[in-house]
């Protein structure tokens, strides 16, 4: 329970809620800002957050042992009322009871809500959900025009595949306004190049974005040709100040895949911070980082950087040493992380 609300967080409608006194006492004093934002989680409150329509951000974090079905059906119900909502964050990590029913009714509402800017979605571990809900997903994608945020969190979903992946590309390219892009379907061992070839296509027509995060480790049928086609999008982003791909412990990446990642760094010039993860990519060799810092070392914008390539048995620390020593020659760099520990 909130026992002292300040006058700094109700100018910044920056409230966290979790008992039903709260938010009567709160209401009043946040409603002269017109602005709330609601932390949630406990599902006794949704009659009494019916009575704010005014919110501009709603978080919510279920049961870290699992979010029921039950709260997810008022979740849904209550989100509609939101009209003005600017954020959305949903948090249900681990929730084995929800299907795919609960997670479409959620989306069904969230679509109606156009004045939308950011949404996130965190469904890691949430082991019956399946294809359907990806398809409820990009239907609803396809709504939320005014998105500048989107991140997905799907991590070991393992009914997922490629096929339902492929509806989200072709959502994101309506997505004109969006400038934040986080994807994890890590450990989605059914999703492989197919539906990155599609995410490749779609990305090259969001000229706005500033920042990529993709994680797709463990899922063993990405392969080169995956990378390739990424990378040939990614390069046409002259906006991008973020980029990190997480894509560990796939045995199928080789240095060609690494060789056209090295093409399109020298490429994006913007760059401020790269975080590249291709740990226990075993088929990489030690030949193409010297390629690797060359390339970056043409950023002259870099502030941050982190290279992980542990467990990868044809990179040796004595490489990973030379990596370091040209990479400080980067003056704006105040940031540097090198990995490759066997």
């Amino acid at each position: 329970m909130i026992s002292k609300i300040s006058s700094e967080q109700i100018s910044k409608g920056n409230i966290s809620i979790d008992s039903i006194d709260s938010i009567d006492k709160s209401k009043k004093r946040l409603h002269q800002n017109n602005k709330y934002e609601i932390s949630l989680s406990s599902s006794a409150l949704y009659s009494q957050l019916k009575q704010m329509p005014d919110v501009l951000v709603f978080k919510f974090s279920g049961d870290p042992y699992g979010t029921s079905d039950k709260t997810l059906k008022m979740l849904s119900k209550t989100i509609g009322s939101f009209k003005r909502v600017h954020k959305i964050d949903i948090q249900c990590k681990r929730s084995n009871p929800l299907i795919d029913k609960d997670l479409m009714n959620l989306l069904a509402k969230i679509k109606n809500l156009g004045s939308l800017q950011g949404l996130n979605l965190d469904f890691a571990q949430c082991l019956n959900i399946t294809d359907q809900s990806l398809n409820a997903l990009g239907e609803c994608l396809q709504r939320l025009s005014s998105l500048q945020s989107l991140s997905l969190n799907f991590e070991s979903c393992m009914n997922l595949t490629d096929k339902g992946l492929n509806t989200i590309p072709e959502s994101l390219k309506r997505l004109v306004s969006l400038q934040s892009l986080n994807l994890n379907f890590s450990r989605c061992w059914k999703i492989g190049d197919e539906s990155l070839i599609s995410l490749g296509a779609s990305l090259e027509r969001l000229t706005p974005l500033q920042s990529i995060n993709l994680s797709f480790f463990n899922c063993h049928s990405i392969s080169d040709k995956a990378l390739n086609s990424l990378c040939g999008s990614i390069k046409k982003l002259n906006l991008l100040k973020c980029l990190s791909l997480n894509f560990s412990h796939l045995w199928r990446i080789t240095d060609d895949g690494l060789s056209t990642l090295c093409e399109t760094l020298e490429i994006l010039t913007s760059l401020h911070s790269i975080n590249l993860n291709f740990g226990s990519c075993t088929l990489i060799k030690g030949e193409i980082l010297s390629v690797l810092s060359d390339r970056l070392q043409t950023l002259s914008a870099l502030q941050s950087i982190s290279l992980i390539f542990s467990d990868c048995e044809k990179i040796t620390n004595e490489v990973i040493k030379i990596l370091c020593e040209s990479l400080k020659r980067l003056t704006s760099l105040q940031s540097l992380n090198l990995n490759s520990s066997r």
